[in-house]
């Protein structure tokens, strides 16, 4: 899979929901809202990456910055527990059977682990 069909998949919308949220979609150089979610640090596997690995931008500290995230302060990652990453599945497995407000509790639910992990 090359990187622009992981940027379409079910896994990187899922990540992508969760750095905004997180963030509270708001851009988190300059509080603007927030439209695009960067990698920090690319996975050797696409689709392996941490929540952390993560930053929410808007488009023009985006194209501002882009490669230059050393001095963003985010918590170390947080290594995927084995239930999140079943949460993961059981997310994308609702979303393909059209159960979507099923898939939006699960996200909620893992969303609140994320948290709980990043916070302490």
């Amino acid at each position: 899979m090359t990187y622009h069909e992981y940027l379409l998949s079910p896994v990187w919308t899922l990540l992508r929901r969760q750095r905004l949220a997180i963030d509270n979609y708001e851009c988190v150089l300059c509080g603007a809202p927030a439209e695009v979610v960067h990698h920090r640090r690319y996975p050797e596997v696409l689709g392996d990456e941490n929540v952390t690995d993560l930053v929410s931008l808007c488009r023009e500290c985006h194209e501002r910055h882009h490669g230059a995230f050393p001095s963003i302060k985010l918590p170390p990652p947080v290594p995927l527990t084995e239930e999140f990453k079943r949460l993961r599945l059981d997310i994308i497995e609702a979303e393909r059977a059209g159960d979507e407000e099923r898939a939006a509790d699960l996200f909620v639910h893992c969303l609140n682990i994320r948290r709980s992990q990043v916070v302490g």
